[in-house]
């Protein structure tokens, strides 16, 4: 048994109301990631990348990939080195009652190893969201709505941009039957038309998103 940091916060538990759990799981990672904006907007666009692709390949399940994409990265702030991301923050969601899909996709989603296609969608949605930062703040305007695909695909192919966004790992989106270009395009989409709640970081209208 892995002796596991210790999270001083309590996650929201799972229920049978989606709803219920999407305002809760909001909730905890706007309070608990405030002081580190970085990965609070990361968090927000990659559940609504997320929610996205699952419109595509799973559109029954659009919510709880939202929440997939939204919780991904909820031990970070205890755990910054690392050592147990993904696998800390699976365990203490397991044991809050979530779905074992969920904590399967989050607990691989630093490794691909997992072929079911959440975990893959996890796996390609982590890094795109940070290519697509990168690329519109070196814009004048410094606002995603002027982002071109063009752009965002030059972007792709210049390996030390936005170097921490792996292109292997985005590219493996093509294993669940999207190429690249289409995937570039979804995720840049997704992220125009959620700007206001990840990037302003105002709590949406949940029955406008999905």
């Amino acid at each position: 048994m892995q002796n596991f940091p210790n999270i001083p916060t309590t996650l929201p538990k799972w229920t049978d109301d989606i709803e219920k759990n999407l305002i809760n799981c909001y909730k905890f990672v706007f309070e608990n990631f405030k002081d580190n904006s970085k990965l609070l907007v990361h968090s927000i666009a990659t559940g609504c990348v997320m929610k996205d692709l699952a419109a595509r390949l799973s559109p029954e399940n659009k919510k709880n990939w939202f929440i997939a994409g939204l919780m991904h990265d909820i031990d970070i702030p205890w755990d910054p080195t690392e050592k147990y991301h993904g696998t800390l923050a699976a365990s203490e969601l397991e044991k809050a009652g979530f779905p074992s899909i969920i904590c399967q996709a989050i607990a691989d989603h630093p490794y691909g190893k997992n072929n079911d296609i959440l975990p893959r969608a996890l796996y390609s949605a982590d890094p795109v969201t940070g290519l697509v930062v990168a690329a519109f703040l070196i814009l004048p305007s410094k606002s995603i709505q002027d982002l071109k695909l063009s752009s965002l695909k030059k972007r792709f192919k210049e390996k030390r941009f936005a170097a921490g966004a792996n292109r292997e790992q985005i590219k493996r989106i093509e294993e669940l039957g999207i190429n690249l270009e289409e995937f570039l395009e979804l995720s840049l989409e997704a992220m125009k038309n959620t700007e206001n709640m990840w990037w302003r970081l105002k709590e949406p209208h949940w029955s406008e998103l999905f």
